[in-house]
């Protein structure tokens, strides 16, 4: 079973997530984050051992969950103040990118273990950085691409297949083709999601907030 925008699936999960969150809100943060790992372990546990048939408890305890515990522990590390040094980070980067190369699940290995953990490598290593001053204009444009990130994850898939087409009718081939269209597709998503963002994402969200006011 999937939504009808295949995308929609990781949302399925972020709701799950959200009320997660919105339960142990109310504790401390120390403990409220431990929980909410725990709390995905679990359901990854039950999920394995379990293993139901019914669709929906099948999704929500389905392994893939503990990758949101790894998220939840690198935001704890990082408000906590953990700081890594550079040849640390360096070093859990390259980690990162070796094992997504191997792709373990060809070879049966489960994915947030494939997947889950040198992803989590690599959000290390791009968060638990020492504190630097970062230049006002690349701070802007950090600033555009993250609000403009959940638009973009949400579109991407139009500008790259529309530009797939025309590459194909185009019969692009070769280093530099592919390189050109990779970059093409690049430009044309984060154009397309901070459009989005801009005239619909932050007018949406006013209304709702006017909205939520008024009730």
């Amino acid at each position: 079973m999937q939504p009808v925008f295949r995308l929609g699936w990781t949302l399925e999960y972020e709701m799950l997530f959200y009320i997660l969150v919105a339960v142990f809100l109310p504790l401390r943060r120390r403990l409220a984050m431990p929980l909410v790992v725990a709390t995905v372990l679990g359901l990854a546990l039950l999920g394995s051992l379990l293993r139901p048939s019914q669709p929906q408890l099948a999704f929500w305890t389905d392994p893939i969950v503990m990758e949101f515990a790894f998220g939840v522990l690198l935001a704890f590390c990082m408000l906590e103040g953990v700081r890594l040094s550079g040849w640390t980070r360096l070093a859990l980067a390259l980690a990162g990118l070796v094992v997504l190369s191997l792709d373990g699940t060809a070879h049966g290995v489960d994915r947030a273990l494939s997947f889950g953990v040198p992803a989590a490598c690599l959000v290390a290593a791009a968060s638990l950085k020492e504190k630097r001053e970062t230049p006002p204009s690349l701070a802007r444009l950090f600033r555009l691409l993250g609000d403009a990130s959940y638009a973009l994850y949400l579109t991407h898939l139009f500008p790259m297949r529309a530009l797939r087409e025309v590459a194909s009718r185009l019969h692009v081939s070769g280093g530099i083709g592919i390189t050109l269209y990779i970059v093409a597709s690049l430009v044309a998503a984060f154009a397309l999601a901070v459009a989005v963002n801009a005239w619909f994402e932050k007018p949406a969200t006013r209304t709702a907030r006017l909205m939520l006011r008024a009730a």
